[in-house]
């Protein structure tokens, strides 16, 4: 073989090396972050199962962790929304008191009750035109999200600005209608880990003006994800855990929620960083 032929099959030698190199160093890279992203789901999903999961449910229940320095491996005061001067001896939250619990410990140790209430229109008082605390739940998750990249999921694999919607208009406004199964179906498969999917329903009927009545979230876990499990504190179980890839899942959702002539029932989701 000739010399050039030699420094030929070399430099070819050469070129598969850095080829299966750059290869090989890609791969770990990019399942390094994914790895990152998988526990953290994973360490949040533990945290709920272990500190939340089970609590009863109370009336305007919340925790506070003001005074506790290591929120994520201990539980707060339990206090109220409405009055946080008063100390309850025994566990106790309802759904906004339970997807601010999960926060603080999950991603947002800074948060205290009078910041995750607070009310951003302005609009949520005795007087308030629509009704007192109409739109308490979508303020909830909108101020729990502050300072996070967050977008709203809307069915057809589209995403919005939460800042452009006003959380009133249809169809896009209030998320998607919670009784959609394809619009779940759509949502469910784009759920990714790394993220956490803060969730508020609301309900309209003839004769009661609109209203964020129920909040909760949704963890995904597994490696495609396998399962995204579904929290929130209900009155008839307290803090419970659903996950929404099992069969029949979102018919029990239906079933809680029921679809019924002249009522209005919408679901807005929302992926936060985390």
């Amino acid at each position: 073989m000739s010399n050039v032929n030699k420094n030929n099959q070399h430099l070819i030698n050469y070129k598969f090396f850095i080829f299966i190199l750059l290869f090989m160093l890609n791969f770990v890279l990019i399942n390094k972050v994914y790895a990152v992203d998988t526990t953290k789901n994973i360490q949040a999903i533990e945290t709920i199962n272990k500190f939340l999961l089970g609590i009863p449910y109370r009336d305007d229940g919340a925790l506070d962790f003001s005074k506790v320095s290591d929120k994520a491996n201990t539980n707060g005061r339990y206090t109220l929304f409405a009055d946080q001067n008063k100390t309850l001896k025994t566990p106790g939250l309802n759904c906004s008191g339970f997807v601010l619990a999960a926060s603080n410990k999950i991603f947002r140790p800074d948060l205290n009750i009078d910041t995750a209430k607070f009310d951003r229109k302005n609009d949520n008082s005795e007087t308030a035109t629509r009704a007192e605390d109409w739109d308490f739940g979508l303020d909830l998750l909108l101020n729990i999200s502050d300072g996070k990249t967050a977008k709203v999921m809307l069915p057809n694999n589209r995403y919005a600005d939460p800042k452009t919607l006003d959380g009133i208009s249809l169809p896009d406004g209030r998320g998607f209608s919670l009784h959609d199964k394809a619009a779940w179906n759509n949502v469910i498969s784009r759920m990714k880990n790394g993220y956490i999917y803060l969730w508020a329903m609301s309900r309209k009927t003839p004769d009661k003006p609109l209203q964020y009545h129920h909040v909760g979230l949704i963890l995904t876990e597994g490696t495609k994800p396998d399962s995204a499990f579904m929290y929130h504190a209900v009155r008839k179980g307290g803090v419970v855990k659903l996950d929404l890839k099992k069969a029949g899942s979102l018919e029990r959702i239906f079933k809680a929620y029921p679809k019924k002539d002249g009522i209005e029932r919408y679901i807005y989701i929302l992926e936060v960083e985390l």
